[in-house]
């Protein structure tokens, strides 16, 4: 069994992480765990990673707002719907958001 300096970690406290294609919140990084990591993905309509590929670990996704499409496969072969409640997972994939979700100012 492996060591770690860090059992749990909050949700409130992340690393924020802001690129072209959306907005990553660093949960918990992979040093902190042996081949995961976690993160909230904030993607505004339109927005989308692009497709992409985790050779290390394998990616898992929960839907806490709003609605999108996920598209799998190195040429986005197949495409399903996500919305709020649904978990996904594949390799390749991108996810795209579709509708504006209203957050309350913090």
């Amino acid at each position: 069994m492996q060591n770690f300096d860090k059992y749990v970690f909050n949700t409130q406290e992340t690393i924020l992480y802001r690129f072209p294609t959306h907005t990553n919140e660093l949960v918990m990084d992979r040093s902190d765990a042996i081949t995961s990591e976690v993160f909230m993905v904030v993607l505004e309509p339109g927005e989308a990673p692009p497709l992409h590929v985790h050779h290390d670990t394998e990616q898992v996704f929960y839907v806490l707002e709003g609605k999108g499409e996920l598209y799998v496969g190195e040429e986005r072969q197949q495409r399903f719907p996500v919305g709020v409640g649904d978990v996904g997972h594949d390799l390749p994939l991108a996810l795209v958001a579709e509708k504006p979700v209203h957050r309350p100012e913090t």
